[in-house]
């Protein structure tokens, strides 16, 4: 062993330490050393990555877009800060649920995220969040229904169902559509459609508000 030699010692499972010789003390049994540390992992260990996040793409209508809010006051903005998942608004103003469908199919760009597509992002969720612009409830909402989840199930992602605002004064009935759906499926539902009302102002709050659902 001489100075300037490099020896590997195994730290621990995953860990080894790289020490270099600097000096040696002959009336001593300690070595002058500079160590650094180098982790090897082996492929077997799980890592988590950005490419291996959990990622939830939402779709939707303006309400989802946030069409009218500023950058990072839109409510899935302020959603994504307070929970350990990835959101990614894929909504589109003035689409229905067929139109978000077709959009995830034709793979292009994310609405708010126009470099990936959504075969480049590989969402592990896929939340149908559309309640506005003739979004079909009823014996067509639940076939619209089926063929979003199998949309889903091409994308490798596994379905969920949430609502936005009761744009049309149809909440009832999407409800029991969504409900009908996410039950015979076992497929989360998230049922805030029947609550957004009951946020509203009964007037305009501020200069500049043109409505109760758009701010």
């Amino acid at each position: 062993m001489n100075v300037g030699d490099i020896f590997t010692t195994k730290f621990s499972n995953y860990l080894l330490l790289n020490v270099k010789i600097t000096a040696i003390y002959i009336s001593s049994p300690l070595l002058d050393i500079e160590g650094y540390i180098e982790t090897k992992v082996p492929s077997s260990v799980n890592n988590t990555t950005v490419e291996d996040a959990t990622t939830i793409l939402y779709t939707g209508s303006s309400l989802t877009d946030s069409y009218y809010q500023p950058k990072s006051t839109s409510w899935i903005e302020r959603l994504n800060d307070i929970v350990d998942v990835v959101l990614v608004n894929g909504a589109v103003s003035g689409y229905k649920l067929v139109n978000d469908m077709n959009r995830l199919t034709s793979n292009v760009g994310i609405s708010h995220d126009p470099d990936n597509t959504p075969r480049d992002l590989k969402p592990k969720y896929i939340c149908f969040n559309n309640s506005a612009n003739g979004t079909a409830y009823g014996e067509t909402g639940l076939i619209d229904l089926k063929n979003a989840k199998e949309i889903c199930d091409s994308l490798g992602a596994k379905m969920l169902l949430g609502s936005e605002e009761d744009y049309s004064s149809i909440s009832k009935q999407l409800e029991t559509t969504y409900k009908c759906f996410s039950r015979e499926n076992n497929i989360p539902y998230s049922p805030i459609i029947q609550t957004w009302r009951k946020c509203y102002p009964s007037n305009r709050p501020f200069k500049g508000d043109i409505g109760n659902n758009h701010g």
